[in-house]
């Protein structure tokens, strides 16, 4: 780097972030008629420490100074808060039309709530708030930022988005994260502001579960595996109103349950499924994968056997697999884990946008 930048790469650095510095460094050599190839992004970080505390807060202070402006402008909300250091830790934006576009689903709204990872320098985890627009089209209502996936940080985005959208979904699909579910539960008892909302799991989530739960017990039966792989999905998407009724069971003449093909029921395909994995599975971990069949399937059975939530409107939706969409068409468009709060703000924004154009 000439020497004659150094002043201004050292002012840049209390200031700015490491990319920024180097930008300016670059137009500035040109300016002045001076080789800008001669040095590299990473001779910048080696030559001019950035005070991080500063260029974080410049780079708060620019992602305000455009929540208030698109608030002026277009009237879209937003809400922050701050730890003990004075650091965001919490902020929930809204999008452009998105309560326009609520509106128009009234008591019938379903809303996906999916958190994800790396898409910002500062570890904050992205959540979007998604439903199905009025023609069938995902459509991004509001997104939100937090420190922790804690049941607090959790809680207070559901009441961030209940206190701008006001009505409340009829169905709410979420993974089985357990925090996810404690905030859930502590927004949705009596009188509060979820008390009519269902809230249902993400069956695309739990397959995954399921599989690395189950799968290692059969590495060396790749046949038995199928079966109990297709059983599990067949409890998931099977509506036969006659699983809904009492298990009646069924003994044949070696006394063990079989499943009667002409009255099946929720109660005996389970049984049959966890009995096949108990016989056939082996592993040290066979007695844990048990154990979570039993809390995190079968005790929440009627938050995702479609027998259970065929009756509640869902407009097709069965996993959280439209806000993972977004999450992958945001992160596809550039590598988002280095990127500052106020660009990554702005590449959703245009995100919308550009989904609203095109359809």
């Amino acid at each position: 780097i000439p020497t004659v930048l150094h002043d201004l790469g050292f002012s840049l650095a209390a200031v700015c972030t490491s990319a920024q510095v180097h930008e300016g460094l670059q137009k500035a050599a040109k300016r002045m008629g001076l080789d800008h190839t001669t040095w590299t992004s990473r001779d910048v970080v080696d030559a001019f420490p950035i005070d991080q505390s500063k260029a974080d807060y410049f780079d708060v202070e620019g992602l305000i100074e455009f929540l208030d402006q698109q608030r002026e402008e277009k009237g879209t909300q937003y809400m922050a808060t701050v730890d003990k250091t004075s650091h965001l830790n919490k902020i929930f934006i809204e999008i452009d039309e998105a309560r326009r576009e609520w509106a128009l689903g009234g008591a019938q709204n379903v809303l996906l709530f999916d958190p994800t990872h790396s898409t910002n320098r500062y570890g904050l985890k992205l959540c979007f708030f998604v439903t199905v627009g009025n023609t069938g089209q995902s459509v991004v209502l509001a997104f939100v930022l937090i420190k922790h996936e804690s049941i607090s940080d959790i809680q207070w985005a559901f009441r961030k988005f209940a206190q701008v959208f006001r009505i409340a979904p009829s169905t709410l699909f979420t993974d089985g994260d357990t925090a996810i579910k404690s905030a859930f539960d502590a927004v949705s008892g009596t009188g509060d502001i979820w008390h009519a909302t269902r809230h249902l799991l993400c069956v695309y989530h739990l397959s995954k579960n399921f599989f690395q739960r189950i799968h290692p017990l059969f590495s060396h039966k790749p046949a038995e595996w199928k079966k109990v792989f297709t059983s599990f999905w067949h409890l998931a998407k099977v509506s036969d109103s006659q699983f809904a009724e009492p298990a009646h069971t069924l003994i044949d003449k070696d006394g063990d349950e079989v499943l009667d093909e002409t009255s099946p029921t929720f109660e005996m395909c389970w049984k049959l499924l966890v009995r096949r994995i108990d016989t056939e599975g082996s592993g040290s971990t066979k007695e844990d994968a048990l154990r979570w069949l039993d809390t995190h399937l079968y005790q929440r059975r009627e938050m995702w056997a479609y027998c259970f939530t065929a009756s509640t409107c869902s407009w097709g939706v069965h996993s959280t697999q439209r806000s993972e969409s977004i999450n992958s068409q945001l992160k596809s468009r550039r590598r988002l884990a280095n990127r500052s709060l106020l660009s990554l703000c702005k590449q959703i924004v245009e995100l919308n946008q550009d989904a609203r154009h095109r359809k």
